[in-house]
């Protein structure tokens, strides 16, 4: 008992207990098939029921079964069929095509074949024995080679070359020939065959032997043409699924050739690894992503590559320290511009509103004052400020030098005098003195000095602003060049604030209206401050330069950012290349769910019995029949990619090759038993193809040779190619024994033109009839020649050689038609059986010894002094008639 093994890849994973070869009947064979076949998937199953009758996939079929598998496993392919399995009766009910082959009717328009001349053709019997003669170099091993790489045959290395004894331009000239085949009834086809292209499946049931083949029978392992019915769809499932798997592999290099490549991507980046693992799982949505550059992307690329730049060819501290400095700088310029917004704010223009308004009311108060104290008697300038500080000193004079610890003014009748005039006090002048005392001391004139002040303090205040310190910055300098929009900010600024301060100080000097100062410029802070931050964050970078590595990092990410650049305009190539992985990756499934790996374990399992058996017994009849049964050998096979091999060893004690041991005789002997023994053990009547199938064989086994294949003939088609005059004329005779059909085609060489083919015999292989209506025919020509007499030599050299080819037509006479064919030349034994056919009498005799020393007179060379002369076309054919004569005397029995 033996357990089945069941494909990796069937459909239903099963474990079937089978009973062992020997055990199976044929019924039970084809059950135990189909339990390995119902575990296999459905589209191997929908194969299988394509190939019950099919053996083999046309090229549409075979198309249309991958589009089924690439479409189960995933791929849409539009128009790609479901899956239909065969079902249990479906295969139990089948039927052989066993009966089905071609015969050959015809191979013709040759083509760069070789030296065979265009045009020609070779005709075969559709049934029975066709012989090719020709002798060697006469071009019928070419057409032999035509029909060996068209049909099946052990040697698949064959080659047909065109003819190399003239020139082709340097190009390899196309081989084609035509074959016509017939199936039964049908109408004959025409195969067009393109020299040195794999074997034509239509004649797949043709089998070819010729002295390469026999080496390779008995040195290789070969492919065996017999296979039990039963199992013949798991050995096509197999080759068809080997020639889908062929396909799908083409397929992958194709594939695979398509697949785009990135060689720009030099340097070492995620990017780069992630196409260099590109694959059907990456995901599009990934690379896409990374592909979608922006401009702050390429704005960063810039500053990176600025920085690495600055860190290889210039020394980042001096940039550090100038950053520094501007940064201290805008420090310093912002509290120039913050002390400038401070003084002349809005709340300072209403400051100075306020003040001119009281100023104004503590004028018009002093006026008022003044007015009431002193009357008309004022002089000039009474009242002023002027005039307050003389006022002030006399006070100080009178009080402190003149008379100390006095009241003041001096009055009238004292001793004391005038601080100013120092003259005497009259009532007059004391009174005027007192009358300025007191407006002296009226708070409505301090009040109006105290305004007076307040506002020349608010003038000299924003009189004294330095905006045209903040335009002759030194930072602003920098700021004109290198950030235009916070120098215009600035610029702005000034320019605002310098208006502003030019209308507050006509507003202290009371010279506009109120309400017509304008508002105060933007702040250009903000934007310095913000350009700032900007210096601060370029700090930080320049100072991050410094940091151990950081060359490294900038160059790396200056690859990732320019690796991105790239990617963005091969983004199309990269998603192109995802679906093709994928579509690889289904295919390849596809590739290795078609392996027939268990397939031809379990086919060789169901065979090893029925073929080493079947074929041992064909072997053991064929070598008794070709009388190489002394040979001990022994049968091998085995499995191998759908097909069984098979292969022949001596039964020996020490190991030992075939070839070591045989002579080249013995070795062709098995050789042709194991072709014949394989073709015989077939299960159907393909026709064979034999090129010199004897050479090597001595004269017994010749006469074997010859004798079987005319047997082979009256069931099977035979074509036997041969220079071998000899093993024609035991072809012709095992005919005649076997009354077997046979035909014959002769191929000739004519000059350089190899390959002519015509129906007429060679000379030497003619019998009697043939060659009486060969020298009829050849006479014609004679007397031709002779009515022209412009030749006179040529006409007696032909003549001559006409006499000489009679001579042998009598010659044959002998032996056919005398001797009946007991004895016979070129033959290897006397015939006792034809006795019978003997016909010798004292007439017969008679006229053949006249006739052949006429014909030998003829054609000899003779004395000189005999001088016979040339005979005429009259007396050459007088001699022809008792030629003919005779014939009729002695009929074929």
């Amino acid at each position: 008992m033996v357990f089945s093994r069941v494909p990796a890849f069937s459909r239903v994973i099963k474990l079937v207990l089978l009973p062992t070869i020997e055990e199976i009947d044929v019924n039970d064979l084809r059950l135990e098939v189909w339990k390995y076949l119902d575990g296999l998937k459905n589209w191997q199953l929908d194969l299988a029921k394509e190939l019950l009758h099919t053996p083999t996939f046309t090229d549409v079929q075979l198309e249309s079964a991958i589009n089924m598998l690439l479409s189960a496993s995933g791929i849409s392919v539009p128009g790609a069929r479901t899956p239909d399995p065969i079902s249990r009766d479906q295969y139990l009910g089948i039927k052989s095509d066993s009966a089905r082959v071609p015969s050959v009717l015809r191979l013709y328009e040759l083509e760069n074949v070789a030296a065979v001349q265009k045009g020609q053709s070779l005709d075969f019997s559709p049934a029975g024995l066709t012989i090719v003669f020709g002798n060697n170099a006469a071009g019928k091993s070419s057409y032999a080679r035509v029909l060996k790489q068209s049909c099946r045959t052990v040697d698949e290395k064959v080659k047909i070359l065109a003819n190399i004894y003239e020139t082709h331009n340097g190009k390899e000239p196309v081989g084609i020939a035509k074959i016509d085949i017939k199936h039964g009834d049908e109408p004959a086809e025409t195969i067009v065959r393109s020299i040195n292209t794999p074997p034509e499946p239509r004649l797949r049931s043709i089998s070819i032997f010729d002295s390469k083949c026999g080496s390779l029978y008995l040195t290789a392992e070969n492919d065996v043409a017999y296979v039990p019915h039963d199992l013949v769809i798991i050995q096509r499932l197999a080759v068809n699924q080997d020639r889908m798997k062929n396909v799908l592999q083409d397929k992958v290099k194709l594939l695979k050739a398509q697949l785009p490549s990135f060689p720009e991507f030099v340097d070492d980046t995620s990017i780069k690894q992630k196409l260099r693992d590109l694959s059907a799982q990456s995901k599009p949505d990934d690379f896409t992503k990374l592909a979608a550059v922006t401009d702050d992307d390429t704005k960063e690329l810039a500053k990176l590559e600025k920085e690495l730049v600055e860190l290889t060819q210039a020394d980042p501290s001096r940039a550090i320290t100038q950053i520094q400095r501007r940064i201290s700088d805008s420090a310093d310029l912002t509290e120039k511009i913050k002390a400038v917004q401070l003084i002349l704010t809005e709340e300072k223009k209403n400051e100075i509103n306020d003040l001119v308004q009281k100023l104004k009311t503590a004028r018009d108060a002093a006026e008022l004052a003044r007015g009431q104290n002193f009357g008309d008697e004022l002089v000039a300038g009474v009242g002023s400020e002027s005039w307050k500080s003389l006022w002030s000193a006399a006070r100080e004079y009178f009080c402190h030098e003149a008379y100390p610890n006095s009241t003041f003014p001096p009055g009238a009748n004292t001793d004391q005098r005038c601080p100013l005039c120092h003259q005497e006090i009259t009532e007059e002048a004391g009174s005027r003195l007192k009358r300025f005392e007191e407006f002296v001391s009226d708070k409505t004139e301090a009040t109006l000095q105290k305004q007076q002040l307040a506002l020349q303090q608010a003038r000299a205040l924003i009189s004294s602003i330095g905006i045209d310190k903040i335009e002759s910055h030194a930072l602003c300098a920098h700021l004109k060049e290198e950030a235009v929009a916070v120098w215009k900010a600035i610029e702005g600024f000034c320019t605002g604030m310098k208006t502003r301060q030019a209308d507050l100080i006509k507003q202290c000097n009371d010279e506009v209206e109120d309400g017509k100062i304008g508002l105060a410029p933007g702040n250009p802070i903000d934007v310095l401050e913000k350009w700032v931050e900007s210096l601060k964050a370029e700090l930080k970078n320049k100072e991050g330069l410094l940091q151990p590595g950081r060359k490294d990092q900038l160059q790396k990410q200056i690859s990732e950012l320019k690796a991105r650049q790239s990617l963005q305009k091969r983004i199309s190539d990269v998603l192109d290349g995802i679906t093709k992985h994928k579509e690889l990756q289904v295919i390849e499934a596809s590739v290795r769910a078609l392996s027939t790996t268990s397939m031809t374990t379990k086919l060789s399992e169901f065979m090893e019995q029925a073929v080493t058996a079947e074929l041992g017994k064909c072997l053991d009849a064929e070598m008794k029949a070709l009388n190489c049964a002394d040979i001990p050998v022994k049968v091998g096979s085995r499995g191998e990619r759908g097909k069984t091999k098979c292969h022949i060893a001596l039964k020996s004690v020490d190991q030992a090759g075939l070839a070591d041991v045989l002579s080249q005789g013995e070795q062709r002997g098995l050789s042709l038993a194991f072709f014949l023994a394989e073709v015989g053990s077939a299960q159907h009547n393909g026709p064979i193809i034999l090129d010199d199938p004897v050479s090597s064989l001595d004269h017994l086994r010749r006469t074997y040779v010859a004798e079987r294949l005319v047997q082979e003939s009256r069931k099977r088609q035979v074509i036997i190619f041969t220079h071998d005059i000899v093993f024609l004329l035991d072809l012709q005779s095992a005919a005649k024994k076997f009354d077997a059909e046979s035909s014959m085609v002769c191929v000739r060489k004519v000059g350089k033109m190899s390959g002519i083919a015509s129906k007429t015999l060679p000379w030497i292989a003619q019998n009697c009839k043939d060659r009486k209506g060969y020298l009829k025919n050849d006479l014609q020509r004679l007397e031709a020649l002779e009515r022209a007499g412009d030749d006179p030599d040529r006409f007696e050299r032909e003549m001559k050689a006409w006499y000489e080819l009679l001579r042998e037509a009598w010659e044959r006479a002998i032996e056919e038609r005398l001797f009946g064919g007991v004895v016979e030349r070129f033959r290897y034994g006397i015939e006792t059986q034809k006795f019978k056919n003997v016909n010798v009498t004292e007439e017969k005799i008679k006229l053949v010894t006249d006739a052949m020393a006429a014909t030998s007179a003829r054609c000899h060379d003779e004395s000189s002094a005999v001088n016979r002369g040339c005979a005429t076309a009259a007396e050459a054919e007088a001699d022809l008639s008792k030629y003919e004569e005779f014939l009729v005397l002695c009929p074929v029995k």
